[in-house]
């Protein structure tokens, strides 16, 4: 009689080790999955504020007035090459294309 009950405290303690491993994998994943969501909307964000300085720049281009404004405190620097608007951001580039094409 005392085999099977140290065999079924075996036992539970064996299935609580194995439920807690697979919460420790779910928690692992879920935080992984998390830092990789706030990684990508760091870069959304930066895109977005790109494409918004590449629309006040064309409206500028296309008033005929002249348009004053600075990117200073949104961190931008901008170039336009080949009708593309380019936005240096650390060692990368965002390009907004498809807003300075001629117009026919």
């Amino acid at each position: 009689m005392d085999e099977r009950k140290g065999q079924a405290g075996i036992e539970v303690l064996l299935s609580f080790a194995f439920t807690i491993a697979m919460v420790s994998l779910l928690a692992a994943s879920l935080l992984a999955q998390r830092n990789s969501v706030e990684a990508r909307m760091n870069e959304l964000d930066k895109i977005n504020r790109a494409e918004a300085a590449a629309r006040a720049v064309e409206a500028s281009f296309n008033s005929g007035m002249d348009m004053r404004f600075s990117f200073e405190d949104e961190n931008i620097s901008y170039r336009i090459q080949n009708t593309r608007f380019l936005v240096d951001d650390g060692g990368a580039v965002i390009e907004v294309g498809g807003v300075f094409g001629k117009s026919s």
